[in-house]
């Protein structure tokens, strides 16, 4: 009985951490060089691994791998967003199990944090969650595991920020140490050290990862201690014959919401032309009622996940919290009753915020970087806020529409074609209304995205 107030008393205290900081600014940061089928590849240069540190007030910054005694020092000029040096490729996670290869990012005033890995067809980015804002109880949220390369996983990490970190986690399949599915297996880190699961893959087909549970429970001390999580895919195709990494940084439980607007990315020829995006809807109840647009949903998937297809701006409800997964598939994408994808792209995930947690203000980044052609922002807000919502100060932006679920809201996306050397540029978006906002970007078989 004590271990499990314990154990409850941090699940409480996670919620309110969560909700006294809702912003991606911080202080300090970790992630982890989640595995890249690139990585099983020559040359041994095929994939880089950057980070992009965007602030609004001079920053002095600090990255490093403590493991294998790497730093790097930045001063980062006031209104800058500036892309770090590679991370050494000895920091890569290449099998499953622990790791020592943390990336640390350490800030002497609050800034927001992005981490890109890209090569040559198979890129991908994450917004980075700083150290406060991170939680006790996951759920991993991947896709379905298809490759058109290997080796590729399905995998997830968590990485701790504390020492004595002990961590109860339960995956959903076989991974590919023979971790057998739906029994609890105990880690026990220490600040810096990364757990890497990988599904059990085999050829071209692997085991989706989605639905295993990773836990952060008292240590002998009875102290709590916080972890970050990521999931991501080391290659997936979906759809059509073209795959792509991925990786992001998933919300804890105590942060998932009841309402959720979407709205698919659309084409780089037209901002105005919508494709076909993929959604997965998680539940931590199997019992929990989720709505798309006022129909109730069926088909549960192994007591955890709902997936449907759609090229139009969905409202997504239920009863009790979820997470919603919306992703980008392969560039070519021909699915039944829908329009064939028009422009380029390729596969990506984001994890999108609920109504509940809406913001008036969001900094986030464009990037040039292996090929991508044009980046987008796309938020969703109240009418009544739409006079008050600029982008880089500007009221100018390619599209605007009511959403088609809730004409008392407005969808707003805004392009940048990219060009200019490597690197990233800095965008500020702001209202006096709350609003929620995903953005992108898309070249020739490639993408990456996350939520700004």
């Amino acid at each position: 009985m004590k271990r499990l107030l314990i154990i409850l008393l941090c699940i409480s205290y996670t919620s309110l951490i969560f909700a006294q900081n809702k912003s991606n600014k911080g202080k300090e940061f970790w992630v982890g060089y989640g595995h890249n089928q690139l990585f099983g590849n020559a040359p041994a240069t095929s994939e880089t691994f950057v980070l992009y540190l965007s602030t609004e007030v001079a920053a002095n910054v600090v990255i490093s791998v403590p493991s294998i005694g790497y730093t790097q020092n930045l001063s980062i000029p006031a209104n800058t967003a500036v892309q770090t040096d590679p991370i050494p490729k000895t920091a890569r996670l290449t099998a499953e199990g622990v790791s020592n290869a943390g990336v640390h990012i350490e800030s002497d005033i609050p800034i927001v944090a992005y981490a890109h890995q890209y090569g040559s067809q198979s890129s991908g980015a994450t917004m980075l969650m700083p150290v406060e804002s991170y939680g006790y109880t996951y759920y991993s949220l991947n896709y379905t595991q298809v490759t058109n390369l290997t080796p590729a996983n399905s995998w997830f990490f968590v990485v701790a920020s504390e020492d004595n970190t002990r961590l109860q986690i339960t995956p959903s399949v076989t991974t590919s140490a023979g971790r057998p599915a739906n029994v609890t297996f105990n880690i026990t880190l220490n600040k810096g050290q990364i757990y890497n699961v990988f599904g059990q893959s085999t050829g071209t087909n692997g085991l989706d990862l989605t639905g295993s549970k990773i836990v952060s429970v008292a240590d002998v001390n009875g102290v709590c201690h916080p972890i970050g999580v990521f999931s991501g895919a080391s290659r997936m195709i979906i759809c059509n014959s073209s795959g792509d990494f991925m990786q992001q940084q998933i919300f804890p439980a105590s942060a998932w919401g009841t309402r959720y607007f979407t709205y698919p990315t659309v084409s780089t020829n037209n901002s105005n032309t919508r494709n076909l995006n993929y959604y997965r809807v998680a539940v931590r109840d199997p019992s929990t009622v989720v709505k798309r647009n006022g129909v109730v949903l069926t088909g549960l998937q192994n007591n955890f996940y709902y997936d449907f297809q759609s090229n139009n701006g969905e409202y997504i409800e239920a009863d009790k919290p979820i997470l919603v997964e919306q992703l980008i598939p392969s560039q070519g994408c021909s699915s039944s009753g829908f329009p064939t994808y028009d422009g380029v792209g390729d596969p990506e995930m984001f994890y999108l915020s609920p109504i509940e947690q809406s913001v008036k203000k969001a900094v986030f980044y464009t990037t040039n970087n292996v090929g991508i052609s044009k980046a987008f922002v796309c938020a969703i807000l109240p009418s009544v806020a739409l006079n008050s919502l600029k982008i880089d100060g500007s009221s100018t932006f390619d599209y605007v529409g009511f959403h088609p679920q809730n004409f008392g809201y407005r969808v707003v996306i805004k392009s940048w074609p990219q060009s200019g050397p490597i690197g990233g540029q800095q965008h500020t978006i702001e209202s006096d209304s709350t609003f929620t906002a995903i953005t992108y970007g898309l070249g020739s078989a490639e993408s990456y995205g996350y939520n700004a």
